[in-house]
């Protein structure tokens, strides 16, 4: 015969075990979502590194395009200058590393919608991470990957020496 302290002693075994098998589900899921996190980071990553990777083999400047001039830095372009729009050029048919600046588009991937905007900048050497506000042998380019299911920006830094 069963009696009040055995049934006890089970309804106590039932509740320590719904207990653990929360917790455990709780861990699965919260790692799910770090791996889901994750991948979504790498992707936003990859893609913003794919543009610095297209943007770095362009000439440092419009003035750099077919010959070196005479007069570094005083022939490279003014950086409200910057953009392709400002030399009548397209993308794909960017021909400098400051063409990119303003540039913006959206790519579509098994992950989701990503926007990734450009943005270029003369630097100096000393102070790679403030913009000179002039003409330097040295421009940075800022590379933002967005999208609507990454907790943050991603920001991606190139800096091309002339």
């Amino acid at each position: 015969m069963v009696d009040t302290s055995d049934l006890l002693l089970v309804l106590g075994a039932i509740v320590i075990f719904s207990i653990a098998v929360l917790n455990v589900n709780r861990g699965i899921t919260r790692n799910q979502l770090l791996m889901t996190q994750a991948e979504l980071e790498y992707t936003a990553i990859a893609l913003g590194q794919d543009l610095i990777d297209e943007a770095r083999v362009k000439a440092f400047d419009e003035a750099t395009t077919t010959a070196t001039p005479s007069n570094i830095p005083g022939a490279f372009s003014q950086d409200n200058k910057f953009g392709g729009a400002n030399d009548g050029e397209a993308y794909p048919a960017f021909d400098d590393f400051d063409d990119y600046d303003g540039y913006q588009r959206q790519d579509t991937t098994e992950h989701g919608l990503y926007r990734i905007t450009a943005s270029v900048m003369y630097v100096t050497e000393n102070a790679p991470n403030m913009e000179a506000g002039g003409k330097t042998a040295f421009k940075r380019l800022d590379v933002v990957v967005s999208s609507p299911f990454l907790d943050n920006t991603i920001t991606l830094s190139y800096l091309k020496p002339f």
